[in-house]
């Protein structure tokens, strides 16, 4: 069935929203004041917000899309505030794809606990305990299950990779994709 990699495409693109939400948010008192962007208390309240443009495709280019899928892609899908955070998708014409999400926070405190934070949900999230990946970024976690996706933590990013290409291959190919985002990001 063709449309099934669709339903997990949109599946993930609402899961990573979810989290870029929960991540941005916060709940209770460690929210930022939502007229000055203050910070109200919290752990989360302790950085500012990063100030710097960011651009998903930026760290995961097209080219690098269809290196790893093997096949070749379209234009990527971009959203995001461009300032927070920011996201991009791409789809082959088998409905296979790759998608990048990119959060980055004031500093590296902030982005571990928060990353810390997602890693503790995952398992309610993906029905799979997260399976820990040595040697990408400072932390790596596969989310398997209804997830599929790469999460990885460098300095204040935090990196989100979802590759569709049969389960099997996912992760696989999702740490082939954030190996190529991490060598941009260290540029």
């Amino acid at each position: 069935m063709k449309s099934k990699p669709v339903w997990n495409l949109i599946g993930n693109v609402m899961v990573c929203s979810w989290i870029v939400c929960l991540a941005a948010c916060g709940s209770g008192p460690s929210r930022q004041s939502a007229r000055s962007g203050a910070p109200t208390g919290g752990p989360q309240a302790a950085a500012a917000p990063h100030k710097a443009g960011i651009n998903a495709p930026d760290f995961l280019t097209r080219s690098d899309a269809a290196a790893v899928l093997g096949k070749a892609v379209g234009d990527a899908s971009v959203s995001g505030d461009g300032v927070n955070y920011s996201s991009c998708n791409y789809m082959a014409k088998d409905m296979s794809g790759v998608g990048l999400l990119v959060r980055v926070y004031g500093d590296d405190a902030t982005a571990k606990t928060v990353f810390e934070q997602a890693k503790a949900q995952s398992r309610s999230l993906s029905n799979a305990d997260p399976v820990a990946i040595e040697g990408l970024g400072e932390e790596a976690y596969w989310a398997g299950g209804n997830l599929n996706q790469m999460n990885v933590l460098k300095g204040n990013h935090w990196l989100v990779v979802s590759v569709f290409f049969g389960e099997k291959q996912s992760q696989q190919l999702a740490q082939t994709a954030a190996e190529k985002v991490l060598a941009r990001l260290a540029s």
